[in-house]
């Protein structure tokens, strides 16, 4: 009954969820709520801001200062199918604690990096 029609009545009723959803961040992926581009790519732009080489701060400051944010962030979006373009850290954190003795700034995602651990992030996003 309306199989041609039923699509079509489809879309038209979740569009406003569609627009809702992008608004919040989200959006639907062969029927997973995922993090919208533009919020990822924000996300990373904020964490590579914060860990310039040129920062001159210890990776314990730079530590702190991103660990609000990255908890907030992936609290925010817990719910999300896990982004694709977080990967697991290359260190742990005391491996990254010792870097900032050695050679702080060796690579620009070893902070960021370092940091998903810090914040004990790392078991379902950088899995």
């Amino acid at each position: 009954q309306g199989a041609v029609i039923s699509p079509l009545l489809a879309n038209l009723y979740l569009h406003p969820l569609d627009v809702k959803m992008s608004e919040l961040g989200y959006r639907f992926e062969a029927g997973r709520r995922r993090v919208r581009h533009k919020s990822l790519k924000g996300f990373k732009d904020k964490v590579r801001e914060k860990t310039k080489r040129t920062r001159g701060e210890s990776m314990r400051t730079i530590i702190d200062d991103l660990t609000p944010m990255i908890r907030g962030w992936f609290g925010y979006f817990k719910h999300a199918h896990p982004p694709t373009h977080i990967h697991k850290p290359r260190r742990t954190h005391s491996q990254a604690v010792a870097l900032d003795t050695a050679k702080a700034g060796e690579e620009s995602r070893s902070t960021s990096q370092a940091c998903i651990v810090c914040t004990g992030l790392q078991g379902r996003y950088a899995s």
